[in-house]
């Protein structure tokens, strides 16, 4: 999904839950890009927002991989004492085959989330996720 398209999806629903709070307003702003009355369309739904999103059926497993790696770089910079800003240079992730499947779908935004150079998985067959990051080597600008 592009970012566009899910800046409209969470703008109509956050628009229609202030609807009842704030009418004047949410109405006028319906009327920029949207026909009709906002007192008159439907209560947002999970599937207004979340349809075609689903890359997977276990979209659960999904976001607690995902969730579990980007955690664990973001635990090693701020060990580290870095911010979160800093390049990782290389990220070692163990995980079932399932949970590589899964990690795949979202390499792209793990990578970005974590300002990572190198992903690289490895099968193991327990059942948790172990990731070691490494950081690039900081610069002296001095």
């Amino acid at each position: 999904m592009s970012a566009r398209v899910a800046l409209q999806r969470a703008l109509s629903a956050m628009q229609r839950l202030f609807a009842p709070h704030i009418p004047f307003a949410t109405e006028e702003v319906w009327g920029w890009w949207q026909s009709g009355s906002i007192h008159q369309a439907s209560w947002p739904t999970t599937n207004d927002v979340l349809s075609g999103c689903a890359l997977t059926d276990n979209f659960d497993q999904l976001l607690d991989a995902t969730c579990t790696v980007i955690s664990a770089i973001r635990r090693t910079k701020t060990e580290a004492k870095v911010t979160q800003k800093s390049v990782v240079e290389h990220v070692s992730v163990s995980a079932t085959t399932e949970q590589i499947a899964l990690l795949k779908l979202t390499l792209t935004d793990v990578t970005n989330a974590g300002v990572a150079q190198v992903i690289e998985f490895s099968p193991h067959d327990a059942e948790y996720i172990a990731t070691t990051a490494r950081l690039a080597p900081i610069s002296d600008t001095n």
